[in-house]
């Protein structure tokens, strides 16, 4: 027995290390604060169907335009057509529906927004770059 608890306290210590090493990097990574802050702000700006201006003016980002009709639009819907992973479905769904359609992308995070033809925001997506 007393071979026994020299194991125990061994498997409960790795156990509690790899808790905390989970818990540090949720709390400290890049990645996941930069999420958690663009999900909080989006989340109001959409409750209130903010226009892009005040988008941009409260995330301090400037957006691609992938709307219908612009430039960009043939491209997007290139990249779409070429991109098969399901994670990318919010994102067709919301240019299906939407005709104004904004992207930004940092090292961590691509930032979609959807907005009504009166430009009031309808719909965001946030996803891994």
């Amino acid at each position: 027995m007393k071979r026994v608890w020299p194991i125990i306290v061994g498997i409960l210590g790795a156990g509690a290390f790899v808790v905390a090493v989970i818990v540090l990097f949720y709390l400290f990574n890049p990645e996941a604060n930069e999420r958690r802050a663009k999900k909080t702000a989006l989340a109001s700006l959409l409750a209130r169907h903010a226009s892009l201006e005040e988008v941009t003016n409260t995330l301090r980002l400037s957006f691609q335009d992938n709307s219908a009709g612009t430039t960009n639009r043939a491209g997007f819907e290139a990249w779409m057509v070429r991109e098969h992973h399901t994670m990318y479905n919010p994102i067709r769904e919301g240019a299906a529906r939407y005709p104004r359609v904004y992207y930004h992308t940092t090292m961590w995070t691509m930032t979609w927004l959807f907005f009504d033809a009166e430009g009031k925001l309808q719909k965001y997506y946030l996803c891994a770059q």
